[in-house]
């Protein structure tokens, strides 16, 4: 009852704001997570008035970053919020096409921007290919296109298809929009420490495309630290492939156990991470090195060509 008392109110707030104020945009996420709330501060430093339509299960929070803020519980309810609203513009966020961007891009609101993690293509992907045909017309179809890296670039010249007319390139950038409150400071001198963040292929689960296991085993036979901060999924106690983060990363546990030179820590919502993150001295990013058992399964080749990891920003900013 809450949130329709908030979402009733948050009606009237956004109907007001675009009314008013021609600088208005609607963002839609099923998952919100940084590139949302970083693109929002950043339009509303320029004067523009940002409205959120989201899906509450990820751990960021966007109390303050948004000017309205719809909390919703799936696809047709964020459509029917962004039908009633008739905005000027509506700014699609995904991981990948889900049914929630099929239902933006076939029954519009108002003209549609689509902003995706992955460009499932046949060219890019070897997995979920019940993906490549919904990706292909929702490309086709959507009134524009965010860009994080070239992969839609990629599958239009290496499948031939077709991108929206109107297309900008928006690599994830560091977010340094407030001073960290009382960083962490470097863990030592004396000895290296390597740290990963976010999405990790699992040798558990049969995906040997990062191949993080053997770089653990080569750190700690060189006596370099290896820090692993899994996805934002695990965080209080979440299963994102249906195990807990002890049964994805057991490999890792045991050799933390055994070695002392890997360490598992827990999720960290973007805030903390933000402070920790500059008390280590690399980030690393791997993937198809073959002589470290790294092979690609779910990537090909042409992928790692065209992605843009957003862990660079995250690096680049500590």
């Amino acid at each position: 009852m809450s949130s329709t008392i908030a979402n009733a109110t948050s009606l009237v707030r956004a109907h007001r704001l675009i009314s008013n104020h021609a600088k208005t945009i609607v963002f839609v996420t099923t998952l919100l997570r940084a590139r949302e709330m970083v693109m929002a501060s950043a339009l509303r430093q320029v004067g523009w008035k940002v409205v959120l339509i989201f899906e509450d299960r990820t751990p960021f929070k966007p109390e303050g970053t948004f000017d309205v803020i719809f909390r919703v519980n799936g696809g047709p309810q964020a459509l029917n919020f962004a039908k009633q609203l008739q905005p000027r513009i509506c700014h699609i966020f995904a991981g990948a096409i889900d049914d929630t961007v099929s239902s933006f891009c076939i029954d519009k609101p108002s003209p549609i921007i689509i902003d995706l993690n992955d460009i499932f293509a046949p060219s890019l992907l070897n997995h979920c290919e019940e993906r490549f045909e919904p990706t292909r017309e929702c490309l086709r179809l959507a009134d524009a296109l965010c860009a994080r890296d070239l992969q839609a670039k990629f599958a239009e010249r290496l499948d031939g298809w077709t991108l929206p007319k109107n297309v900008v390139l928006f690599p994830e950038y560091p977010w340094q929009r407030d001073a960290v409150d009382h960083p962490q400071p470097k863990l030592d001198r004396d000895e290296l420490h390597v740290v990963s963040v976010g999405t990790i292929c699992l040798e558990t689960q049969g995906h040997f495309d990062s191949g993080h296991l053997r770089l653990a085993e080569l750190f700690a036979e060189q006596h370099i630290h290896l820090h692993l901060f899994p996805h934002w999924g695990y965080r209080n106690g979440g299963r994102p492939h249906g195990n807990s983060v002890e049964e994805d990363f057991a490999d890792f546990f045991v050799l933390q156990e055994s070695t002392g030179y890997v360490h598992v820590h827990n999720s960290l919502a973007l805030p903390e991470l933000r402070r920790v993150l500059p008390s280590y001295d690399f980030g690393i990013i791997s993937g198809g090195k073959e002589a470290f058992g790294q092979i690609y399964g779910l990537l090909k080749p042409p992928y790692i060509q065209a992605c843009y990891s957003g862990r660079i920003s995250d690096f680049i900013a500590a």
